[in-house]
């Protein structure tokens, strides 16, 4: 799993430069505030894919005590 999100993180890291220079060569230098609000959401996602595990552990204890509590 931690070797598919490395490859996944690369993969959208590319993304975003090819991305990038693919409306470079569209719309010419009209482009130049993209990059970095790209990098900005990119940074954002990453940050957010990465703490989601504790999120979804942490629901699937409250989940399990409930469970526990309501049904033991």
């Amino acid at each position: 799993m931690i070797i598919l999100y490395g490859v996944g993180a690369n993969a959208c890291y590319t993304f975003g430069f090819a991305l990038e220079a693919l409306l470079q060569s569209i719309r010419g230098d009209d482009v130049a505030p993209v990059g970095p609000t790209l990098w900005r959401h990119g940074l954002v996602f990453s940050v957010g894919l990465t703490l989601f595990p504790i999120g979804a552990a942490w629901l699937a204890y409250l989940f399990n005590a409930v469970h526990w509590l309501l049904f033991a």
